[in-house]
């Protein structure tokens, strides 16, 4: 210590005690000069600041602001921290020194302060059975917590959805999965069953039919039409096998293999002999002049 003259003896105090402080405070500073003939006493304060240290955790990515930033604090400071996430992160929490999930917390120095700021990345993870793909929105390698991400199924050609499993359940082929922990999902798809319709024709009479769509096979659930035509001479009866009615044109709902029979029968003919009686003389006429005439089909 400087003294005048130089090298007096000099007896120091730290707010009484005669050991330098470690700690972090205010400390009241007595220097007595100790001789025998010189005098002198000053007085001070020694002013020991805390320090702050912010670290981070977690799954997650992202930077934490201080301010204001220094090196150390004076008790009483009023310090903020602000966590910002990267993309693909979250921030989920405060520790030590502060709590909460706010993204911006005020510390007071009183002391030497530890925060951690916790930030937290989950991952989805999608995977197909049977043919079909997924289209995923957002799409990124993580997301942050509480994220919506958006599923869309599409079936391949022959093919079709039958639902959701793992981390999410359900038939929709989009469905919003909210993402709150490592996500797994399963779209599954299965094959289209394919079955045949035959239809055939029976009874005294003939005919025709179609069948709209017309096709070798069909997909399960299809409607296929069918429609009826006697040619002359006949009249439609009615349709048999796995369908039944007397509808010249029929809905068939194809769940498995389909046979259907439309039936057609000839029209009878009769004669109609006409002859004149009396005493007088007369011609009768007769229309349509035919030598059969068909019974009405109804």
């Amino acid at each position: 210590m400087f003294t005048v003259p130089p090298g007096l003896n000099v007896a120091i105090t730290y707010a009484g005690s005669t050991i330098a402080p470690v700690n972090a405070g205010s400390y009241a500073v007595v220097a007595t000069v100790v001789d025998d003939n010189y005098k002198g006493v000053n007085t001070g304060t020694l002013v020991i600041n805390y320090t702050l240290t912010v670290s981070k955790a977690g799954s997650g990515s992202g930077t934490v602001s201080v301010s204001p930033l220094a090196a150390s604090y004076v008790s009483g400071t009023v310090v903020t921290l602000t966590a910002t996430p990267v993309a693909g992160s979250g921030f989920d929490s405060w520790s030590g020194g502060a709590s909460g999930s706010a993204a911006s917390v005020k510390v007071t120095i009183t002391g030497n302060t530890v925060v951690t700021a916790t930030f937290t990345c989950y991952t989805l993870t999608v995977g197909t059975a049977g043919n079909g793909s997924v289209s995923v929105s957002p799409k990124a390698a993580t997301y942050a917590k509480g994220t919506v991400v958006t599923l869309t199924a599409t079936p391949a050609s022959g093919s079709t959805f039958a639902g959701w499993s793992g981390d999410v359940s359900g038939s929709a082929r989009t469905i919003p999965v909210t993402i709150i922990k490592n996500t797994s999902v399963t779209a599954t798809f299965d094959v289209i069953p394919m079955y045949t319709l035959n239809v055939g024709t029976a009874g005294s009479g003939s005919g025709t039919f179609t069948k709209s769509p017309n096709a070798a096979t069909y997909a399960s659930g299809t409607v296929v039409t069918l429609t009826a035509t006697p040619a002359a001479g006949s009249t439609f009866v009615g349709w048999s096998g796995d369908v039944s009615g007397s509808g010249k044109t029929i809905p068939v709902t194809i769940t498995k293999n389909t046979s259907v029979t439309a039936t057609f029968n000839l029209i009878p003919m009769y004669s109609l002999a006409i002859g004149t009686a009396g005493m007088g003389s007369g011609t009768v006429t007769r229309s349509p002049n035919a030598p059969h005439m068909p019974v009405a089909p109804w």
